[in-house]
């Protein structure tokens, strides 16, 4: 995941967009030294950035944000478009 893709997921994660629908379990233990690098979406990411660092009062943990920028540096390798939750204007990602 680059930079520009990381920035587009934290972005999606931070918008009033639903993402309850979107699978994110392949990211199971990606914190682990032996987790094997996977193919994802923008929004799977966003997902787990929600999940992993997003607390209830709307805050978040920049921390964890941190932890998943760089384990998503050579570990998750982002496919597919970017809908801007704003516009819904589409770009490839």
């Amino acid at each position: 995941m680059n930079t520009i893709q990381f920035n587009k997921a934290f972005e999606l994660a931070k918008a009033r967009v639903e993402l309850l629908d979107v699978d994110f379990g392949l990211f199971d233990g990606f914190a682990l030294q032996e987790f094997e690098p996977v193919t994802c979406t923008i929004k799977q990411v966003s997902a787990l950035m929600r999940y992993q660092a997003k607390y209830l009062n709307g805050n978040w943990n920049m921390e964890e944000i941190s932890d998943i920028r760089e384990i998503g540096r050579t570990k998750f390798m982002v496919v597919g478009d970017f809908s801007c939750p704003h516009c819904g204007h589409t770009i490839m990602v």
